[in-house]
């Protein structure tokens, strides 16, 4: 479970720098303020002090740390849930911990596949 964490917040991390789709395989540079390490650093700290119990609401399948899409150049929590909230789940989940904010992304499950090298 920790490496699929990690690889989650890598790429939550990287979305800000990374060429954004936009329309039909057409490739243009992202105009999102680019997160500071501070930044990331912080809000990843927080996220690793709650994690757990994050872990343990309705639906979670995943924490990880990424460009914050409600506030341009902040980090945020992100919590992947394998399917929509009820009006009462939804109300269990913070809005902020710390400081930093918390967002919700509705991804499914994960489920771990084999390194590229053992899928032949």
């Amino acid at each position: 479970m920790i490496p699929l964490l990690l690889i989650l917040a890598m790429a939550a991390c990287s979305r800000a720098a990374s060429p954004v789709l936009s329309g039909p395989n057409a490739m243009q540079e992202s105009r999102e303020p680019a997160v500071s390490e501070e930044e990331v650093k912080r809000v990843s700290a927080v996220k690793d002090r709650h994690a757990d119990s994050l872990m343990r609401l309705p639906a979670v399948a995943g924490v990880a740390v990424g460009a914050s899409e409600r506030r341009p150049g902040k980090a945020a929590i992100q919590i992947y849930l394998s399917r929509e909230l009820s009006k009462r789940e939804r109300r269990r989940f913070p809005t902020e911990i710390e400081g930093a904010a918390v967002e919700l992304q509705v991804t499914g499950t994960f489920k771990a596949r084999p390194a590229a090298k053992d899928r032949r």
